[in-house]
């Protein structure tokens, strides 16, 4: 509704009180009082605008309708569930580090994350029908469908720990998404117990604001994990590189332990080739001149 459209509204509720309060001191007849309602009326285009509002209204109403239709389908469900879960994985963890509906050694999953060698699953599930038909109704059939909407978290419990909860290839515990703030609202504020024992089941039940804060937390693993491994790679290459200069101040020693021998071989040489020419000086200097 627009705002001229709500000024209008109050000015036509004015002018009722007006025409009620000069009616009950008879100062004017009552079919000029009709007259110049329905003047003020057309000219306001009263009629008009509470044609618009009704049609504002059905509209509304008529969306209202589509949506919840819409949200009756377990499969739309799904998909909005995944479509959620796949954006929050999108924004908070590196591609390589995720998969969305890949089938692996203990079944597909709607998403996992891969650290340490291991996976941790997620599965999302929106319990929609219980929880409408519980906030529908009163008294009896309101703790009806409230129990068999504790069933069904139940049951989704189970059946996570049973699939994505396997030591050989996942950790130890596995993610239930729930994409709905209301629907985890209400398990937090009426049904605390049952979080606390999934989780100790092994089963963390998150929404989407939960989940984003634990995919923080993962994400902030990973970055620790990349910076030890290329330290450790770092600690690998100084290594590598030490064992390299040992090698080659071996190698130097032994040449230059060559090259010194050589040497005090040339001043042997040196030394005899000396001897050698004073013998032969001598030699020349006791022969006769001829």
């Amino acid at each position: 509704m627009e705002l001229t459209d709500i000024l209008i509204f109050l000015i036509f509720i004015a002018v009722l009180y007006i025409a009620y309060k000069i009616k009950s001191r008879g100062e004017i007849s009552n079919d000029k009082l009709q007259n110049a309602f329905s003047m003020s009326l057309d000219k306001l285009q009263f009629k008009e605008k509470i044609g618009r509002i009704d049609n504002l209204a059905k509209n509304i109403e008529k969306s209202s309708r589509q949506i919840e239709d819409i949200f009756k389908r377990k499969s739309t469900r799904a998909n909005l569930g995944e479509f959620q879960l796949k954006e929050l994985l999108n924004e908070s963890l590196p591609k390589e580090y995720y998969s969305i509906r890949k089938k692996t050694k203990i079944g597909t999953p709607d998403a996992y994350i891969k650290i340490n060698n291991k996976m941790i699953c997620i599965d999302s599930k929106f319990p929609l029908e219980n929880y409408i038909n519980m906030n529908n109704e009163e008294g009896k059939k309101k703790e009806k469908y409230k129990k068999e909407f504790k069933r069904d978290i139940e049951n989704h419990v189970k059946s996570i720990k049973k699939k994505y909860i396997n030591p050989k290839f996942t950790e130890k515990f596995a993610f239930m998404f729930i994409p709905s703030h209301a629907v985890y609202t209400h398990l937090v504020e009426e049904e605390p117990r049952l979080l606390m024992k999934s989780q100790q089941e092994g089963v963390i039940i998150v929404s989407p604001a939960t989940l984003q804060f634990e995919l923080h937390r993962i994400a902030s693993e990973i970055s620790a994990k990349r910076i030890s491994e290329n330290v450790e790679k770092i600690r690998d290459e100084i290594e590598s590189l030490n064992n390299i200069f040992n090698e080659l101040r071996s190698h130097w020693e032994t040449l230059r332990g060559h090259l010194t021998n050589a040497n005090s071989k040339i001043n042997d040489v040196d030394r005899t080739l000396q001897k050698l020419k004073d013998n032969i000086c001598g030699f020349e200097k006791g022969f006769p001149e001829s």
